[in-house]
């Protein structure tokens, strides 16, 4: 499509159809020339430098009125984005606040969901709240603003959809895997050291959490084992990376077994 300039009305401009004739999308001249007008693309360039400067300024607007309505999103719909992160059901609403256990440690995270970046390495007994503290943590960071995206994974499930692409019929990579967890912007990897461990298994750990401590992505670990058993059950490598940021130890008995179940009215006896 020819015609003239949206903004001085004597230029020529093209639509995405002439880029892509000409191979030319994956230019600066492309990105160069892009203006959203009325929330429609026009691909463009103009000789006069105020109507280059104007689309410019046009562009960067839209820009920063999508980022920050995505941004009110996420703050008034934390569930929404959690739940496309991979955080188990049952764990959607858990809140630090409602987090029955240390102060201290709330406060901490609070203050690191401000402004996330670097490891948290939480360690303590079954049902201390460890997952629940990372996921809240995570939740909170969202509230307070963190623009980027998010994954939860068990270790057990990471390894296993490493696995899966052993198989030549796999539609994904080792590579391509390792790349997504290591470049995902806030990373919680849950119950660490529960995997039988294997100088495979610890190498491809090791290659991820390597490069988030180097490029300090906001990343919580939990496991039931300290870093001293980590380095003696997985590899000092590890515990070593883990030890760079900041432990928390969980210490509270295993909520599990102290709050309330629906079901302790009910019993039954087992058949003879």
């Amino acid at each position: 499509m020819n015609g003239i300039c949206p903004l001085c009305g004597a230029h020529e401009k093209r639509d995405y159809s002439f880029f892509l004739k000409h191979g030319l999308l994956d230019t600066p001249l492309f990105r160069q020339s892009s203006y959203l007008n009325n929330k429609e693309r026009f691909v463009w360039k103009c000789s006069n430098p105020e109507c280059n400067k104007t689309a410019q300024q046009a562009q960067a607007n839209i820009q920063r009125e999508e980022e920050n309505s995505r941004r009110i999103d996420r703050a008034n719909n934390p569930e929404k984005y959690l739940s496309s992160y991979g955080i188990p059901i049952k764990y959607l609403d858990h809140t630090l606040s409602d987090f029955q256990g240390s102060e201290q440690i709330k406060d901490y995270l609070n203050e690191y969901a401000v402004d996330p970046s670097g490891f948290i390495f939480l360690t303590g007994s079954c049902g201390s709240g460890k997952t629940h503290l990372a996921i809240a943590t995570l939740r909170e960071a969202i509230l307070k603003g963190f623009p980027g995206e998010a994954l939860f994974t068990e270790v057990y499930s990471f390894l296993l959809k490493i696995r899966t692409t052993f198989n030549n019929k796999a539609n994904s990579s080792e590579q391509k895997i390792l790349a997504q967890y290591s470049n995902i912007d806030f990373l919680i990897i849950d119950d660490l050291g529960v995997e039988k461990a294997s100088k495979w298994s610890n190498q491809i750990l090791y290659a991820i959490i390597n490069s988030r401590s180097n490029n300090l992505k906001p990343t919580i670990v939990t496991s039931n084992l300290s870093l001293l058993d980590i380095e003696k059950q997985l590899t000092p490598r590890v515990a070593s990376r883990l030890a760079e940021g900041k432990v928390i130890k969980c210490l509270q008995k295993d909520y599990r077994k102290l709050r309330p179940s629906s079901n302790s009215d009910f019993s039954y006896d087992q058949a003879p």
